[in-house]
């Protein structure tokens, strides 16, 4: 689905988010893609997904048969909320779609 696995750490409840990305290099997923439509060179960001484990949202993920669905929506709705877009929006219409049904 991505061009990489997506790295995924739990972290104290000190926010009331249930994800958020984190960045290694400082610069985000939506700035790497701007640089890139202006022929611009930009890093690879491979954010990692923290989640907050105390946040409801997040303890359903635990045993779910959706798990793997569940964890790719939490991470397209923190890209989502940093301002930036899924990879493959259609496929992320479709997680919640499956879920919603």
């Amino acid at each position: 689905m991505y061009g990489f696995k997506p790295q995924m750490r739990y972290s104290s409840p000190h926010k009331a988010a249930h994800a958020w990305l984190m960045r290694c290099h400082g610069m985000s997923t939506q700035m790497a893609r701007m640089l890139k439509q202006a022929g611009q060179k930009a890093p690879d960001v491979k954010p990692v997904l923290e989640v907050n484990a105390e946040h409801p949202l997040v303890k359903k993920l635990v045993g779910s048969v959706h798990f793997n669905d569940l964890a790719h929506i939490l991470f397209d709705q923190a890209l989502l909320a940093e301002g930036g877009l899924p990879e493959d929006p259609a496929a992320y219409v479709k997680r919640v779609n499956a879920l919603l049904v």
